[in-house]
């Protein structure tokens, strides 16, 4: 019979502590499973296992998504073990029909978080007119247009079902009224019933001890009775051998008599000492001796009587006092069950809170500016999913004392030793739940932060990359003036970059950068072509060439240089300077001046003097630049 209790009483334990059930929904209709929390030692009322099926359909209303249930009539299904006030109790009802279902949920678009919802308190699960957005049982998620281009509203259709619900199983246990009327009802026809008998008991109780009483009374009558008749019989034979005083006969002498007073046969009276002898007494001597044993023999009768009474009232005083001291050993097993109770309600609520901080602390909630934030804030969801573990493992440890103490704690040395056997081996299933509990939580944030780290690295690239297209865009191709523009100086000066667009989205792409140089008017005021730096510049770095300039002084030219410099840096740029000679003056004369620039090449775009066009010349001259 003990081996039937150890393995009800750790079933008990392993449903008390089996953590609520999560399950994932795909797609924009499903239906779901609730399962209710698990009843037993030291848990509010319920069903040691209950469930019921829900439908649900996610919902395109107005441009926002909603979430739609139904319970599913008939899909109750619960044990036919039932817990009520600590106790484990047959369902002695059906289950019901309609009962209240509570879950909460969130919507993921893939990893992303879109919204949560809660189908709790009023807004409890029920049957409905339908799913759609008016059946009455939806909730909303979130607005499409806070989605950005995935919810455009051509694109809804496939967006919905891409969606994946993962829910949590209803927070509390399912009752069953019935049942609680049932037991109500049984345990005050018992409570009538046994306190009909142990009125029955007392009256029997009082019953026999009155009849007790009266046979006690009858015994010491009779014994009186005795001792008058007793008494009397004595005097009418001393009277009819002339000793009135009852105290011997005729035939007695004073050396065969014993006693302490005795009279002769000759009328004399006589004392037997301490010594043996006797000695002769007046008769009045003889009276008050024999006065003197009538009260003694009466003493010992009262002193007997007394005794009989006490006894009497000493095992009744014994049977209250064991009564007592069993309805005292019945009162503090009571509250200490009641005790055990309270507490394990408490500690079942740490318990729960502590799986529900875990759960949370595996969600990444936001979005990251940087890749350090992020692993910040990882870093401390890991350490709290570990000290939700720890507390986790308290509140177990506890709850398993609870329980052992509930139901061992009263028993005998062998049921303790039992009892701790049973604690042991369901310590050791709870630390396996919450383990694997707890790797969970910790892969799902693992998870969500490689996914958060990837969408962070794709911010950070298309920010890097507008910014390096800014950065470019800022430094525009440039060219070289034509004579007719009337450019005050004689010389100008520049700088080059050059730079392949295709390695634009490369982590350190290459720039090749010249020195600032120097360009001369030449003899004739027209300046060197556009095409041909750039060739000599190719001819150092072959690539895309891009002109800066011209700048008028070589200070101005210097300052856009440095910017350039630093804001390719700035930009993830490695540069590479090399070094061009320019086209400077040297030794020939200013425009106007009588020496002549041997290396003249016509300016086809400037007009010369006398109003003709210049014509273009024979060659691979790009004249468009």
């Amino acid at each position: 019979m003990k081996v039937r209790v150890f393995h009800i009483t750790l079933l008990n334990i392993f449903l008390l502590f089996v953590t609520d059930a999560l399950g994932d929904v795909h797609g924009p209709n499903g239906t779901l499973t609730v399962s209710y929390l698990s009843s037993g030692p030291g848990q509010p009322d319920g069903y040691e296992n209950a469930s019921v099926d829900v439908k649900l359909a996610l919902l395109n209303c107005a441009g926002e998504l909603h979430i739609a249930v139904e319970r599913v009539r008939g899909s109750v299904k619960a044990s036919d073990r039932y817990w009520f006030e600590g106790k484990q109790v047959p369902a002695s009802a059906p289950p019901p029909n309609a009962p209240s279902v509570e879950f909460t949920g969130t919507v993921f678009h893939q990893a992303r978080e879109l919204g949560r919802f809660g189908f709790v308190g009023a807004w409890a699960a029920s049957d409905s007119a339908g799913l759609n957005c008016f059946g009455g049982n939806t909730r909303p998620v979130g607005k499409f247009k806070d989605w950005g281009d995935q919810a455009a509203p051509e694109k809804r259709e496939q967006f919905i079902r891409d969606l994946t619900i993962r829910y949590n199983a209803s927070p509390k246990q399912l009752t069953n009224p019935a049942i609680h009327e049932a037991i109500r009802s049984a345990r005050a026809k018992a409570k009538q019933e046994a306190e009909a008998a142990e009125r029955e008991r007392r009256a029997k109780e009082r019953q026999a001890e009155e009849q007790r009483k009266a046979q006690e009374h009858k015994e010491a009558e009779a014994q009186e009775r005795s001792k008058r008749e007793a008494a009397t019989g004595a005097g009418n034979q001393a009277y009819a051998s002339g000793d009135f005083w009852g105290a011997g006969t005729a035939a007695q002498s004073p050396s065969g008599t014993a006693g302490k007073a005795v009279r002769s046969a000759d009328g004399r009276y006589y004392s037997q000492g301490s010594d043996g002898q006797h000695r002769e007494i007046s008769a009045g001597e003889y009276q008050a001796m024999r006065n003197r044993e009538a009260q003694e023999r009466q003493k010992l009768a009262d002193e007997e009587t007394q005794r009989r009474n006490d006894a009497i009232v000493q095992r009744a005083q014994a049977d209250q006092k064991r009564q007592q001291v069993q309805r005292q050993k019945l009162d503090q097993e009571f509250d200490r069950k009641m005790a055990v109770l309270s507490g394990s309600y408490y500690i079942a609520e740490a318990a729960r809170n502590a799986r529900g901080n875990m759960e949370a602390a595996s969600r990444l909630q936001g979005s990251y500016a940087s890749a350090e934030e992020l692993e910040a804030d990882y870093a401390r969801r890991m350490r709290s999913i570990e000290q939700e573990s720890a507390n986790l493992a308290v509140a177990q440890r506890s709850a398993t004392n609870a329980a052992v103490e509930y139901n061992f704690g009263g028993g005998t040395a062998a049921e303790q030793s039992l009892g701790a056997l049973t604690g042991m081996l369901g310590a050791m299933m709870q630390n396996a739940e919450r383990e694997k509990q707890e790797e969970r939580a910790r892969a799902l944030l693992r998870e969500e932060r490689e996914q958060k780290l990837k969408e962070i690295a794709a911010r950070q690239h298309a920010a890097m990359l507008e910014m390096r297209k800014g950065f470019l865009a800022g430094f525009p191709d440039g060219g070289v003036p034509l004579s007719s523009h009337k450019v005050p100086a004689d010389e100008l000066y520049f700088f080059a970059y050059t730079f392949d667009p295709r390695t634009i989205e490369a982590p350190k792409p290459n720039v090749v950068l010249t020195n600032t140089f120097a360009v001369a008017r030449r003899s004739d005021g027209t300046w060197p072509f556009k095409h041909v730096i750039n060739g000599e510049i190719q001819a150092l770095t072959p690539g895309q060439n891009t002109l800066m300039g011209y700048y008028e002084s070589k200070a101005m030219a210097d300052d856009m240089r440095n910017a350039f410099q630093r804001l390719a840096t700035k930009n993830g740029f490695v540069l590479e300077e090399i070094e061009y000679a320019g086209r400077p003056r040297s030794g020939a004369a200013a425009y106007g001046g009588a020496a002549a620039d041997t290396n003249v090449q016509p300016d086809f775009w400037a007009k010369p003097e006398g109003g003709g066009k210049k014509t273009k010349p024979g060659g691979s001259d790009d004249f468009w630049k």
